[in-house]
């Protein structure tokens, strides 16, 4: 039995992208590249098309949505189909609601379903408020009494004339009594046959059986306590043996012996477990705060309330919620792109959107005839289906679970080549609707303000499926049956706005840097697959459940470990043609124009800077450029600025020469003249010193008053000199190196006003 439905998922990413501007948005305060505009939406209807007419109160009114006599798809309609559309393509966060969580009752899986082997150790209790807060009063554990005994109490035989093998009634078949409709096999029906009985605070003895559990009425027996009615899955017979169908209900112990607080989550998970079932609904005004409270059987973990339920073989929650099973990535609370365009709102924080829709009007909106439909699916604990399965061709050795699985993805409709029709004849099931005929156009604005032209190229590409012809929307209900399917059109209006194509190719531009090739993502083939190949009108249908003929579909599924296939392993999905090329070139020669303006300013800025800052900064913008050396226009800007880097290197050690010189001048000769240093060291000195005077007093000779110092540092180093080292002086090669610095002039009077012995 394969697994089928009329819907597929596209499958979540790990990856999600979040803008780097989300804390920039401002209503009153544009981006520098921000655009504002109107997108005019033209929708042609591919198949009927039905949204019910929300302008009156009136529940039964099957009529499409009008307002003084023009047929018109309201905004929200669209904005919700568009932004579903939009979070799939720029993989964006999925929300999933932390208060919904899923349980199962699959008796023979006993590895999933833990419950069978542990129910004599079961506890019993009422869950109520008390002082604003949840709590389970623990009665202990409970007790069983037969429904003979419960007919003996009562004095007449209600439960055997409607839940032995004997009465007349048909479990399967819902009961009209009083104006009501009731479903036998529940505990509320049993409340309802008992309805003016007392079922409380009477006395019990224990009998034989059953593990020392088993009680019947006496009123001066030593066991006080409560009769609890739990559902009837089958009729019963009194010779006990294998399939003999449920014969006891409960006694609940009067006294408590504990109480377990419960968090306002567990109670929300809880609920929503059993919000469907009219046990849920007779039970829940005994949740208020005083009443007794919902009878309860429940496990702990010696501290805690582990899990708990309606009947003794309760609903087992799963070990996690949806919510637990979505990628970290999805999980983070700063705003995808989806949140930037459309807005949000949470207990911290909001943002106002900046695209608004209008409700698209017709003119020539034909009605079509009325049809009956079942409006439902499957429900989402039913793994084969929502969690992601490993296998091949639609098969797996073992299932994963809300305890160790993975969501399935985003939910979408198959669009179909045609219309198909399935009813029950029950007014439950059944809605009656009068579509709209395909063929109509309707038309209507998409209002933007101040969008970054990224987010404009997002939401163009969710309303054109990227520029697809080959992919379709879908609106309304009975999407499952193929209503619904619709072709979009857009028009860009307003001022200095480019064509849609080039917004849309910034949009994959964006996502390419953050994806690689997002065209060629998992996420999107799959969008693809199902958005833009047909099924048949006689495939890809709910599968099938019902008591008369006996049918399950679903459970059968399970016995032959079948799961739902990705679409993309039945076809080929057509994917859209980049948009990115031509715009990666245009973006490219902006940039490249930007850079260039940036560095031809920076270059000449560089001039009027100080030499080590201006070097700098052109060496940051040098290494920025490594990346993209391969132009040759930068190739050269990076040329041009170490150029120019070498001339201020040249410059500061120019600088910083002048500046060593200038210091040297203000201090004079006599602060580099030194008795300490040897006769050449101190020759040098005097060398550099007359480079300075040159320099600014134009003059290469040493005045009167630095000829004496010259003497006097030359008379000390003589003296001071070791004996040996006195003979240099007598010699001719001192006298030359002075000569070949000072002159013959200068060199005489040195040594003739030097006394060497």
């Amino acid at each position: 039995m394969a697994v089928e439905a009329p819907f597929n998922f596209v499958p979540l990413s790990d990856r999600v992208y979040l803008p780097d501007w989300a804390d920039q948005i401002s209503h009153d305060i544009p981006f520098s590249d921000g655009v504002s505009g109107v997108i005019k939406l033209t929708i042609t209807t591919e198949s009927d098309l039905f949204i019910r007419n929300g302008q009156t109160k009136e529940a039964e009114d099957n009529r499409f949505s009008r307002v003084k006599g023009r047929s018109f798809i309201p905004a929200t309609s669209i904005k919700g189909e568009v932004r579903s559309l939009l979070e799939i393509m720029s993989f964006g966060k999925m929300s999933v609601d932390p208060r919904t969580k899923f349980a199962q009752r699959e008796w023979d899986n006993e590895k999933l379903y833990t419950l069978k082997k542990e129910q004599l150790r079961f506890q019993c209790g009422y869950l109520r408020m008390r002082d604003g807060r949840y709590e389970i009063e623990d009665h202990g554990q409970p007790f069983r009494i037969s429904h003979k005994e419960i007919d003996d109490l009562l004095g007449e035989t209600v439960m055997e004339d409607h839940f032995s093998e004997h009465s007349r009634i048909n479990l399967n078949r819902e009961v009209i009594e009083g104006g009501k409709t009731y479903d036998p096999k529940t505990a509320a029906y049993k409340y309802h046959l008992l309805e003016g009985w007392r079922l409380d605070g009477h006395f019990f003895t224990s009998v034989e059986g059953g593990n020392g559990r088993r009680v019947i009425h006496d009123e001066e027996g030593p066991i006080r306590g409560d009769i609890v009615l739990t559902g009837q899955p089958d009729k019963w017979k009194e010779e006990r043996a294998k399939n003999a169908g449920k014969y006891y209900e409960f006694v609940f112990p009067s006294e408590p012996t504990a109480v377990y607080p419960l968090t306002t989550e567990e109670l929300e998970h809880y609920e929503f477990i059993y919000q469907d079932s009219d046990d849920w609904t007779h039970w829940k005004p005994q949740l208020r705060e005083g009443a007794k409270g919902i009878p309860v059987f429940f496990r702990t973990d010696g501290r805690q309330v582990k899990d708990f339920g309606l009947a003794l073989l309760y609903k087992l929650p799963y070990d996690n919620t949806p919510a637990d099973l979505l990628p970290e990535g999805h999980r983070e609370t700063k705003p995808d792109l989806a949140e930037c365009l459309f807005g949000y709102t949470r207990q911290t924080d909001s943002l106002k959107g900046r695209v608004h829709f209008g409700n698209a009007f017709s003119d020539n909106a034909q009605s079509g005839d009325e049809v009956t439909l079942v409006l439902g699916s499957p429900k989402a604990s039913y793994y084969p289906i929502y969690i992601e399965q490993q296998g091949a061709q639609g098969k797996t050795l073992d299932y994963k679970t809300y305890n160790d699985g993975r969501l399935a993805g985003w939910k979408r409709y198959h669009v179909r080549d045609g219309l198909w029709q399935a009813k029950t004849g029950s007014a439950d099931t059944d809605s009656t609707l009068t579509p709209i005929r395909k063929g109509a156009t309707f038309c209507g604005d998409v209002v933007f303000h101040n969008l970054r032209p990224i987010e404009l190229g997002a939401l163009l590409s969710a309303l054109t499926f990227h520029g697809s012809d080959g992919c379709y929307h879908q609106l309304g209900q009975g999407k499952s049956y193929g209503y619904g399917r619709c072709r979009y059109e857009v028009q860009l209006t307003g001022e200095e706005l480019r064509e849609a194509g080039y917004y849309m190719g910034l949009f994959e531009l964006e996502m390419d840097k953050s994806l690689g090739s997002w065209i060629s993502t998992q996420q999107m083939r799959e969008l693809f697959a199902i958005s833009g190949n047909p099924v048949s009108r006689d495939s890809h249908h709910y599968m099938k459940l019902s008591v008369s003929p006996n049918v399950n579909d679903f459970a059968d599924a399970k016995k032959s470990k079948s799961y739902l296939r990705r679409y993309s392993e039945e076809v080929t999905p057509d994917m859209p043609e980049s948009l990115s090329a031509g715009v990666r070139e245009q973006e490219e020669r902006k940039r490249l124009d930007r850079l260039t303006e940036q560095c031809e300013a920076l270059l000449q800025e560089a001039d009027t800077l100080d030499p080590a800052a201006g070097e700098e900064k052109l060496t940051e913008v040098i290494k920025s450029l490594r990346d993209d050396l391969d132009h040759p226009a930068v190739q050269a800007l990076s040329e041009r600025m170490q150029a120019k880097c070498e001339e201020l290197r040249q410059r500061q050690e120019q600088q910083a020469r002048e500046g060593r010189a200038s210091a040297a001048y203000t201090e004079g000769l006599a602060a580099t003249l030194s008795p300490d240093k040897s006769w050449k060291a101190n020759l040098h000195a005097i060398k550099k010193w007359l480079t300075i005077t040159a320099e600014r007093e134009e003059r290469v000779k040493l005045n009167d008053e630095e000829l004496g110092l010259v003497i006097d540092t030359f008379q000390q180093i003589y003296d001071g000199a070791k004996k040996r080292d006195k003979k240099e002086w007598h010699g001719k090669g001192i006298r030359r190196e002075v000569a070949k610095e000072l002159g013959e002039t200068q060199m005489q009077q040195i040594f003739d006003s030097l006394r060497i012995e």
